[in-house]
Order: structure tokens, then C-alpha cells, then sequence
């Protein structure tokens, strides 16, 4: 049985190893980058998509603005200066009640597709609300990480800019390995150097 995820959408960070550039407005296959990660969380089996928006905010919501799905809602974190975690918990906040795990995205990955988001649910689904499911490949631990209910209450205390890391590094035993081939949840774009595409695609912008 299928248990409610909620998608939180980190697009609220300030881009400062890109330079000038908002790498969440950069063109992928065509349009901005945000645009491309959301497309493909709303082709997946999520009950409900919670972008989160800080710096440049205007820019970012009219990317929303401009391809709409019924699960999606923006909410803006004021405090998305203090870093990742305070983005984490702003979604967490603005989650619907009775929610049975937060599947925490990054806004920089947009080599994922839905069928990758949809393994990690599949997955979830069949585990316990005390369990963390991590994706992997190769034995490198990837994004996006579906954390649980029952650890809601300990993301909310987060601080910093480090996301769910550490939480994620004290609770071992509650991981629920989710094996991939392919290096989709590796594949973050943090420099310009790194704003490349898996073979066979080409972002611009």
C-alpha cells in the first residue's frame, strides 16, 4: 500500500560558485533548470510538490509560473541566507498533514527523471516510518534522500548549510539502500566547469 511523499524542492540557494549566473534559470533541454527538475518530480508517483524559494525569488516562481501541475505549491523561506537546512525545514512546515515521507530534492539535479524519483518511492513504500531511503550506485550514496515520518521531528531542528547530512550519518541503521546503474543521482551542477551534461545531452544557457 502506498504511503503519501511529499517533494521538497531545495531552489532557494544563492548560487555563489556560479558566478553571476542563477544556475536554477540556466537552459536544460530548452528551458530553466528548475523548470526541468519540477517537470520531472510531477511525472512521478508524489503526492505533492513543495518548491522552496529564496534568492531570486521572482525568477524562480515565474519558472513555476510558467508550466503549472495540481501538486505543486511555492513557499518562500526568508531565512534561505542561513543556508540549506533552513530550506528543508520551510518545506517540512508547509507539508499537508498526514504526510508519510518528505522526499528531499536538490534543484541543481536535472539529469533525474521521474522513473529514478519513483524507484526511491517504490521503495519507501514498502519499508517501515522509521526508515531513511538512500539511493546508490556503485556504492556511492546519491539525491534525492526520502526521509521517513518519524524523523520529521529531528529535520526540523536542522541548522546550517549542510542540509540532512549529518542526521542522515547518526541514523545508519535506518537506511533503505535503493541500487541504481545510473550516475542520474550523482550528477549535480554546482560550478560552471561541473554544468555538463551526461553523455548525448547538451544544457545551454
Amino acid at each position: 500500500m502506498s504511503k503519501p511523499v511529499s517533494a521538497i524542492v531545495l531552489a532557494a540557494g544563492q548560487s555563489r560558485r556560479m558566478g553571476r549566473r542563477n544556475k536554477l534559470l540556466s537552459l536544460v533541454n530548452g528551458r530553466p533548470m528548475i523548470e526541468q527538475v519540477v517537470a520531472e518530480i510531477a511525472r512521478s508517483t508524489v503526492d505533492e510538490i513543495i518548491v522552496v524559494t529564496g534568492h531570486e525569488h521572482k525568477a524562480v516562481l515565474a519558472c513555476m509560473q510558467a508550466w503549472s501541475a495540481p501538486r505543486l505549491r511555492t513557499v518562500f523561506n526568508p531565512l534561505y541566507r542561513e543556508g540549506m537546512a533552513s530550506s528543508i525545514v520551510c518545506g517540512l512546515v508547509a507539508m499537508k498533514a498526514q504526510v508519510g515521507g518528505a522526499l528531499v530534492c536538490l534543484g541543481d539535479m536535472p539529469w533525474l527523471v521521474a522513473e529514478d524519483y519513483n524507484r526511491i518511492i517504490a521503495a519507501f513504500n514498502v519499508s517501515t516510518p522509521g526508515s531513511i531511503c538512500v539511493p546508490f550506485t556503485r556504492g556511492q550514496r546519491g539525491n534525492p534522500v526520502l526521509w521517513g515520518s518519524a524523523f520529521f521531528p529531528q529535520l526540523k531542528t536542522l541548522t546550517g548549510d549542510k542540509g540532512a547530512r549529518s542526521l542522515l550519518a547518526q541514523h545508519p541503521e535506518a537506511w533503505v539502500k535503493v541500487l541504481f546503474s545510473s550516475d542520474h543521482i550523482l550528477l549535480d551542477v554546482d560550478t560552471p566547469q561541473a554544468f555538463g551534461a551526461p553523455a548525448g545531452q547538451s544544457p545551454s544557457g
